[in-house]
């Protein structure tokens, strides 16, 4: 398929399904990268999205698509807390509430 093809197909599309939805305009390599970065926070192994995303390198991959948002942060910090037996404290102040109401 020409280059020329997938830039008529989907390209002027695309800028149509934007426009017709009140969206910036993007480019299609940033749908890609949405794609990744969707994919691995929704627990997809980086070898799965490597071999969708067609990288010959799993770091390509790892170095791109695997940066750390707060909510990862917060649930790996869970975690550590969790196996350590340390409590969460944004629930202690959920128990001191429920405490003074009664």
């Amino acid at each position: 398929m020409p280059p020329s093809y997938i830039f008529i197909t989907y390209i002027l599309d695309l800028g149509q399904v934007l426009d017709s939805n009140n969206l910036r305009h993007i480019r299609l390599h940033d749908l890609r990268h949405s794609c990744g970065t969707l994919l691995i926070q929704n627990g997809v192994p980086v070898k799965d999205i490597q071999i969708w995303l067609g990288h010959s390198s799993y770091n390509t991959t790892a170095n791109i698509y695997t940066h750390v948002d707060t909510e990862s942060k917060q649930n790996s910090a869970l975690v550590i807390g969790n196996s350590l037996n340390f409590t969460d404290p944004s629930q202690d102040d959920d128990e001191e509430d429920e405490e003074m109401e009664l």
